[in-house]
Formats: C-alpha cells, sequence, structure tokens
C-alpha cells in the first residue's frame, strides 16, 4: 500500500477536509434513506462521558468500577441518536476522548416491510460510506515532505493537534457494520474488556518517554501536576537507560471496558464483535438482549511471580529471570 505525500501541511489539511466532507454527505444521505424505510425496532445504549476536569487521576472506564449504562428504548429518540452518532467525529464540548465508544446499539430493518430495492440500496450506502472510511485511514497515515526546506521534520501527532484539535481519527475510521443475514437468531450485547501485552525493549520506552516530554513541554505554563509527571517520567527513564540493551519488558495495555455483540446463527454457529456505534440489523424476526451495567470483575494477575512492575502508570514490567 503507497501512502500519499503533500508539499506543504496546507495541502494536506485541505485533503483531510475535502474527504470528511464527502464521508459526511454519504451518512447524510444513508441517513435520508433510512428515514424511508420501515423501522422494526431500535435500541441504544450510552454511558456519560469523562469531562476533563476528571481525567488528571480519575478512570472511570478502566474496570475498576461499576459502569451505568443509559438504555434509550424508545424506537424514535434511539432512531434519532443512532442516526447521529454515524457522524460524530469530534470531541463533545468539556470531554475528553477516552471513552471507548459514544453509543452502542442497533436499527433493525424487517425486509418484509420493506422493498428489496430500498434494501439493496442501504446495503450500498453503507458500502460506500466504508469504503470512504478506509480510504481517509490510508490518509491519515500521509506525509508532508517540503522540497523547500530541507530541514522540515512532519510530526503527525503535532500536525492533528494544530489542524485538527478536536477530531477523533478512530471515530472517523470505525466501520459501519451491517448485518443482513436470515441465520441469525439470537443477538445478545455485553461487555467485553482484556489486556494485550506486548515485547518492548528498553530504548524503545525510552523513546516514548521522550515523546511524552515533548508533549508536556509544549504547555507555555506547566501546572504542578504536569510538573510531577514530568519528573516520574525521568525518574523511569534514568532507569530505564540502566537496565542492558536486551532486557526483556513488557508494556500491559488494558483495554477498557466495551460493548460487545455475541451473535448466535441458526444450528449454534456464533461470532462476536465489539460495538462502538450502533449497527444495521436487516432481519425479519431476531431476538435481541439489551446491554446492562458493567460490573467489575477480580481476575489473578498474570505478571506475578514472573515480572515485576517498572512504572505502573505506564504499564512497563520487567521479566525476572
Amino acid at each position: 500500500m503507497k501512502l500519499s505525500t503533500f508539499k506543504s501541511e496546507c495541502d494536506y489539511v485541505q485533503a483531510i477536509e475535502n474527504a470528511i466532507n464527502a464521508l459526511n454527505v454519504t451518512i447524510k444521505t444513508l441517513n435520508a434513506h433510512l428515514d424511508t424505510l420501515c423501522i422494526k425496532s431500535c435500541r441504544l445504549y450510552k454511558v456519560e462521558e469523562q469531562r476533563l476536569d476528571k481525567t488528571l487521576n480519575d478512570k472511570p472506564f478502566d474496570g475498576s468500577c461499576e459502569i451505568e449504562c443509559c438504555v434509550i428504548s424508545d424506537d424514535f429518540v434511539a432512531f434519532t441518536e443512532s442516526k447521529k452518532a454515524f457522524k460524530d467525529f469530534y470531541n463533545h464540548s468539556g470531554t475528553t476522548s477516552k471513552n471507548t465508544f459514544r453509543a452502542a446499539g442497533y436499527i433493525q430493518i424487517a425486509p418484509a416491510d420493506n422493498s428489496a430495492d430500498s434494501i439493496e440500496t442501504l446495503i450500498q450506502l453503507v458500502d460506500d460510506i466504508n469504503a470512504q472510511k478506509k480510504s481517509l485511514a490510508t490518509l491519515f497515515k500521509a506525509n508532508v515532505v517540503r522540497v523547500d526546506d530541507e530541514n522540515y521534520r512532519f510530526d503527525r501527532e503535532d500536525f492533528f493537534i494544530a489542524n485538527f484539535p478536536h477530531l477523533i481519527k478512530l471515530q472517523v475510521t470505525r466501520k459501519l457494520r451491517l448485518m443482513s443475514d436470515s441465520t441469525i437468531r439470537y443477538i445478545d450485547f455485553h461487555w467485553s474488556s482484556k489486556m494485550l501485552s506486548d515485547k518492548v525493549t528498553p530504548q524503545d520506552m525510552i523513546d516514548k518517554i521522550k515523546r511524552m516530554l515533548h508533549q508536556i513541554g509544549r504547555a507555555s505554563e506547566l501546572s504542578s501536576s504536569a510538573e510531577l509527571k514530568a519528573q516520574a517520567l525521568k525518574i523511569t527513564s534514568q532507569y530505564l537507560e540502566s537496565l542492558p540493551s536486551d532486557t526483556e519488558l513488557r508494556l500491559r495495555r488494558p483495554i477498557p471496558p466495551q460493548p460487545a455483540v455475541n451473535v448466535l446463527r441458526i444450528g449454534n454457529k456464533k461470532f462476536n464483535f465489539t460495538c462502538p456505534i450502533p449497527f444495521i440489523l436487516i432481519s425479519d424476526h431476531t431476538d435481541v438482549s439489551g446491554l446492562q451495567n458493567y460490573q467489575p470483575q477480580q481476575r489473578p494477575s498474570r505478571t506475578k511471580g514472573r515480572y515485576e512492575c517498572v512504572d505502573a502508570a505506564l504499564n512497563i514490567y520487567r521479566l525476572v529471570k
């Protein structure tokens, strides 16, 4: 896959804006088409978003405490909010982007109540939207090379902060799921959470800390908490520098709880997927169980006895030999 290269940041900004505008037009067309269909049922499940003033020390979505789920069972309200979720790409005022989802749920459309042509149009519109999302995912990885300035180095993170400060790229590129399968007989909403573990080197983490310190240092005035965070990062970096280069480290990344769906087909065939945005279900008769509040579960740590913690905030662990 060949990534695009732009001659200036202005050209790159324009390309992204054009692509997002085109995506919004297609989503608007989809929503207008949904308005013409006969909707069998619709449900939406939302949680309160994290406020900016609660993000420093509070982690309400890390799986350690209960997550209350607001169920929107009114078909009209759920339908309206689901359509909004399809194009909800930006931070809401006063909130962070740390939520793993905005609104889970589904829109159920019965083929018996709608024409075959209207169903086919719906499927094609969803395919078009996902093709545009895939193109945007590639566009977000593009590079900027200025031939007039050999000292210029493109910083992707700085670029998006400066030009698209409230854009949540993951929301833009998330696939819009449509299920059209007559063999589906049961759908079960539940919460999914897991831990990812990646092998890293001390130098990998030192480089990451340098980037974090650079990010903190860009602020014109540092708060006392930011200064403490920077000091803690420097101490961790010094410790990592003292380790042999072949030291085995593990970066344990907790995936916050998020809604997921188990789908049961006729013949007890199952599959599942996460549900960060509502999906479209084309089915005449399918039983659906709703999403309940998330309840934390105590799981034994798999790192005890083999790994020791280097930095709990960064989730770095060192192999004990």
